[in-house]
């Protein structure tokens, strides 16, 4: 495997020759050159910027370089050996001007242009006002806007290995009892946090094995698939080998292989691999513990979740790929629109699965894995159609448990003699929807929790549920997983709580815990960003692949871009007649 996707980046050679993360191979490469690094106390905004590194914020990164107050930054910068010098230059500035660029345009485009990013549809001529200008030139043609279409699409691909080595060189923090705390901001590197220790034989007792996730959404997406639907198009930068992903979800031990497999998982898909790989597996079954507040029942979508309580699901590999599998989903779909009317219902499933069987018997010829898929009698835990349940080969057998948190005991009752491997997602106590743009269409739930004086509360009880929930099975956790999902997590930036669930998680922790769960606790959101009217959007980390705001800013440029050459396609074509 090539460690290093980006051998001609200084920062990323550097990071991974001392084994270091984003933001600390700065320092190191600061302090190597002499300059003097000013304390926490004397320059908050430098090592306000450090810690988004290392977080992999990229965003608030860039503001606070370009919009921050710390000298130590603007002295660094200007020395051309540096790995500031370079970082900025190649990728921080470009990031900057793109959502800055962004920012005019959302005040002169106003709630069409959130409503673009939200749905992916830019309206092909754009605004009539540029610049405060009246202007017939589609917004689309403007050379800024092309330019900036292409920084971000150069950007994708660094950000995403920039993100690995974040994963792949933070120092854990530790519990009480020495457990390891590991954090993210997309949740699918949660995949890898719990994998590492479940691969740490020495430690895994003989006893049940559980993973509890706290959680307002389900995460049992295929992760060969995506929320958008449109991860196909980013497969071009991405390079994600689907066979290899199948065979590192099964097989990946060295950090290397973690980091490699769980940065191609999307931050819905991440749960099925780690059932897939069997390392929570007792026998032939797995048991995983959901526990999803009620206000994530009540604003899903009525088939988002199922019920409290315990259901099974299969989970197994396909020779189907998600692409192939929307067909079929698509063809059973248009069968039974057509025949359901004059067949009973067993007929006509049974109609659609000899469809299906025509299929697969014509796909055997091909007998390379293509996919992760699973099914269950209850349709919103698995990602196929009933009709499809015979493509998947050697399904594993999984127990879900669906719990209120306002029960402890419906949670205790699942883990007596288990040891716990544990993931949070700090949206489950109040979350909301992708872009911060609510639409009564979307299926996932919303529940801000920060608009009344009981909202504020209710949102800070579920933080004192979780803090219960530990206190009581402290002793039988043998991982943490915390992702921060700021763009589903309502009032992140004035909140914060990962940090609440860190202060949780250490209490009574003895010995020295790495900075950045100090650093967590003490972050701040630069004063630019808070009040930037898409701030939303631009904060959206857990978006694709962790690169979250390069993506969004990126699908508005990329579409700008094409619709300009489909304009100029268009125009060339009426010449030519």
């Amino acid at each position: 495997m090539q460690i290093n996707s980006l051998r001609k980046d200084r920062v990323a050679t550097a990071a991974h020759r001392q084994k270091l993360t984003i933001g600390d191979t700065l320092v190191t490469d600061l302090v190597r050159l002499g300059n003097e690094v000013a304390t926490e106390a004397d320059d908050p905004d430098f090592w306000q910027f450090i810690h988004a590194l290392n977080s992999s914020d990229w965003i608030t990164a860039a503001y606070y370089l370009h919009r921050g107050q710390s000298q130590t930054l603007q002295r660094a910068r200007t020395r051309h050996d540096s790995l500031l010098h370079s970082m900025a230059q190649r990728n921080l500035d470009p990031l900057y001007q793109a959502a800055d660029r962004f920012h005019q345009d959302r005040s002169e485009w106003q709630d069409q242009l959130q409503q673009a990013y939200q749905f992916g549809k830019l309206p092909v001529y754009g605004p009539r006002v540029v610049d405060g200008k009246t202007t017939a030139v589609p917004y689309a043609a403007r050379s800024d806007v092309v330019v900036h279409g292409r920084n971000l699409t150069r950007l994708i691909p660094v950000f995403h290995e920039y993100e690995k080595i974040n994963q792949l060189y933070q120092e854990p923090g530790h519990t009480r009892t020495g457990a390891a705390i590991r954090f993210t901001q997309g949740h699918n590197w949660s995949f890898g946090h719990l994998l590492t220790d479940l691969l740490d034989e020495k430690h895994i007792p003989q006893q049940r094995r559980v993973l509890v996730n706290w959680d307002a959404h389900r995460d049992l997406s295929s992760p060969f698939g995506h929320l958008a639907g449109e991860m196909s198009l980013l497969m071009h930068w991405m390079q994600i080998d689907h066979e290899r992903l199948l065979w590192l979800i099964r097989h990946a031990k060295t950090p290397q292989e973690l980091a490699e497999v769980t940065s191609m998982i999307s931050i819905a898909g991440w749960i099925l691999p780690l059932l897939y790989s069997q390392r929570l597996a007792r026998g032939n079954r797995s048991e995983i513990v959901l526990v999803v507040p009620r206000e994530a029942m009540d604003t899903s979508n009525e088939g988002y979740w199922p019920d409290y309580g315990t259901h099974s699901i299969e989970v197994g590999q396909t020779v189907f790929d998600h692409q192939q599998i929307d067909r079929l989903h698509q063809l059973i779909n248009q069968y039974e629109s057509h025949h359901a009317p004059s067949n009973s219902g067993d007929q006509s499933d049974a109609d659609a699965r000899f469809l299906v069987r025509q299929q697969l018997d014509a796909n055997q010829k091909e007998a390379s894995l293509k996919g992760l898929q699973s099914f269950s009698s209850k349709s919103n835990l698995g990602t196929l159609h009933d009709a499809l349940s015979e493509i998947v080969q050697e399904p594993h057998h999984v127990t879900v448990h669906i719990v209120d948190p306002d029960h402890p005991d419906s949670i205790q009752r699942h883990l007596a003699g288990a040891h716990i491997y544990l993931s949070v997602d700090v949206d489950f106590a109040g979350t909301t929807q992708l872009g911060g743009s609510y639409s009564t269409s979307n299926p996932s739930p919303h529940y801000p929790l920060n608009s009344t004086p009981q909202e504020e509360s209710r949102h800070l009880q579920l933080i004192e549920r979780f803090q219960e929930f530990y206190n009581q099975n402290a002793e039988n956790i043998g991982s943490v997983s915390v992702a921060n999902s700021p763009d589903y997590t309502a009032a992140e930036e004035r909140r914060r709580p990962a940090a609440k669930i860190f202060d949780i998680l250490t209490v009574g922790a003895s010995g020295e815990q790495p900075s950045w769960l100090l650093g967590e606790s003490n972050r701040l959101t630069p004063p630019q960003l808070q009040t930037h009217p898409a701030r939303p959007l631009l904060i959206s980390l857990a978006w694709i692949l962790g690169i979250s705001v390069t993506g969004a800013l990126f699908w508005h440029y990329s579409r700008c871009s094409r619709i300009k050459n489909d304009r100029t396609d268009t125009d060339a074509d009426s010449l030519g007649n």
